[in-house]
């Protein structure tokens, strides 16, 4: 009997375990990113990259400068820009790149709003509905409380960050890069975040990883 998707989904949900991530999301804020490295696993080639509010001159790929950017001209120096804002006509270059994701009630976990068109393709599948810790769970992901972390460091800061880390060897990107930025909803809470999410090192994958990544995704 094939299960239902929205069981499925809301199953997993229900099976993410949110302890910690909060202080270790208030750690990533003040550059600390021992308790991260702790939770990683040991054989991982290398760690994620994080850095808080990135200067433009920093950022190498175009997308997310352009994001950037955009981002800062609708923003003041006391609130990030508002979600109700948001243009994706202004952001018709960075679009089939874009996630949008909103906090759920809890504030530690993430739902796909709007899952990018390119990004899905080189995922192997659209996420929009699932939560971070949901589709970490689903994948198999060793990665779930940093991705959490991240986008909780992000609404603790309401500032930019850049993460890039490795991808699983079932994926055809090596690794991702991704600038996040947060949005304020209409009470003031940066409870929205907009990312522009760039695959780099793009490889072929042979049969033996096109089987794997049919397995874990179904």
């Amino acid at each position: 009997m094939r299960i239902d998707p929205q069981v499925e989904r809301d199953a997993f949900r229900r099976a993410v375990v949110s302890d910690g991530i909060r202080p270790l999301a208030e750690q990533i804020v003040g550059g600390d990113y021992s308790a991260l490295a702790q939770r990683l696993p040991k054989d991982r080639e290398r760690l994620p990259t994080i850095v808080l509010n990135p200067s433009q001159d920093f950022l190498v790929e175009p997308r997310h400068r352009s994001l950037l950017s955009y981002w800062r001209a609708n923003s003041t120096s006391d609130a990030p820009m508002r979600r109700s804002a948001l243009d994706p006509i202004a952001l018709r270059d960075v679009m089939g790149y874009l996630l949008l994701l909103h906090a759920d009630e809890t504030g530690l976990d993430f739902e796909f709003r709007v899952y990018g068109t390119e990004i899905a393709q080189i995922a192997g599948r659209d996420w929009t509905g699932w939560t971070v810790g949901a589709m970490s769970l689903k994948t198999r992901s060793q990665l779930g409380d940093f991705y959490r972390a991240v986008y909780v460091a992000c609404a603790l800061s309401r500032q930019p960050i850049f993460t890039e880390h490795d991808s699983p060897p079932w994926l055809s990107a090596k690794s991702w890069r991704r600038l996040i930025v947060p949005l304020i909803d209409d009470a003031g809470a940066p409870s929205w975040f907009l990312v522009a999410n760039q695959p780099y090192e793009i490889r072929p994958l042979g049969n033996e990883a096109h089987a794997l990544r049919e397995r874990i995704l179904g």
